[in-house]
């Protein structure tokens, strides 16, 4: 019997170039919403997947390598679309950089810890909140302007707003656990170095 949760994780990363090209080349504002679905798709088979793993066993090897390395690429590729396009533009690409360094930085330093013979770096609650925030901010920044909040005749609020205000605590919530993985990492390293204290 194959491996759903491995199978939802590969579905993932598949459907990526797919979120891309239908924002890219399908005419506003059908491209947003065609990307947006896709997106929740992914987004949905990511909690899936973890949620079959862990009732129905399926824990594997592969699994644990492919479902951050897709988390990853997903929220990495979504990113540098819209900044490419400049949805994420000014001083909102320091948000998006600190995400992208972060995710590269501890995926990095993950395979380097196992590489040495440590455990490999537990996910925290703070870390799950912090995916969440990743998530949730670039549903709304692919939505973008196909809808609109009117709040006062002055003032009219777009999915891009709430989606960049959702980015910086986002990149906020990085810089956090990048640090706390950092620390966790110095740790493991150093005991390996004297195992004896």
């Amino acid at each position: 019997m194959p491996n759903i949760a491995n199978l939802l994780t590969i579905l993932r990363i598949i459907l990526i170039p797919f979120v891309l090209l239908s924002y890219l080349l399908m005419p506003h504002p059908y491209g947003n919403w065609v990307a947006f679905a896709l997106y929740v798709i992914a987004g949905i088979s990511d909690y899936l997947d973890g949620w079959l793993a862990r009732k129905y066993s399926m824990t594997s090897i592969v699994g644990k390598v492919l479902d951050p390395i897709a988390d990853k690429l997903l929220i990495t590729a979504v990113i540098l679309m819209l900044m490419a396009v400049h949805i994420i533009d000014g001083y909102f690409t320091i948000a998006g950089g600190i995400i992208i360094c972060r995710e590269l930085l501890v995926s990095g330093l993950r395979e380097f810890l196992l590489q040495i013979g440590g455990t490999g770096i537990a996910v925290s609650r703070l870390a799950k909140w912090k995916t969440a925030g990743q998530i949730g901010s670039l549903g709304w920044l692919l939505v973008g302007t196909s809808v609109t909040i009117t709040l006062t005749n002055a003032f009219t609020l777009t999915c891009i707003h709430i989606g960049l205000g959702i980015l910086v605590i986002a990149a906020i919530l990085t810089i956090i656990t990048g640090w706390n993985y950092m620390l966790l990492g110095y740790t493991t390293i150093k005991e390996k170095n004297n195992p004896r204290g």
